[in-house]
């Protein structure tokens, strides 16, 4: 069971590198600038004008640092 968790951890830790290096690739900052303080899926029924305006909010909260 242990080892089970261990795996999920492991899992749930190389995704947030993965997004923490789109969102530096992205922005063009360095990793260590910025802090992903949480991550949440959008639901599949998410309309995409909203996806992007969320987009948009997150990029221009990166880039107000």
């Amino acid at each position: 069971m242990e080892k089970a968790i261990l795996e999920g951890l492991l899992e749930e830790e190389k995704l947030v590198a993965i997004i923490a290096a789109a969102i530096a690739a992205f922005s063009g900052m360095e990793p260590s600038d910025f802090y992903i303080r949480s991550i949440k899926r959008f639901p599949s029924h998410t309309p995409i004008w909203s996806m992007i305006g969320r987009g948009e909010q997150v990029f221009s909260r990166l880039t107000s640092y």
